[in-house]
């Protein structure tokens, strides 16, 4: 139970953590947003079937992107151009 628990709670601080990363302003609303994410959790896992069905398509939906990125990446890498100053 007490493992159940630390997860879940490192995964809402890290899910706080990464939509902050995203958008900075919400930073001065850094606890509201993790108890709102920690509801959605509770939420999910309360409906039963229908929350295993929604993780299992954002895993899904995670490997899929991950895997896009990185073909992406290697196919088409970005390249940089050192521009010279005229002073």
């Amino acid at each position: 139970m007490v493992d159940f628990v630390l997860t879940i709670g490192i995964s809402i601080a890290a899910a706080a953590s990464a939509v902050i990363a995203l958008f900075p302003g919400l930073a001065p609303v850094r606890i509201p947003l993790a108890l709102v994410l920690l509801l959605v959790v509770a939420g999910l896992t309360w409906f039963g079937h229908g929350g295993r069905l929604l993780f299992a398509f954002m895993t899904v939906a995670f490997v899929v992107i991950s895997v896009a990125v990185l073909v992406l990446g290697f196919a088409a890498p970005h390249t940089h151009r050192h521009v010279q100053r005229l002073c």
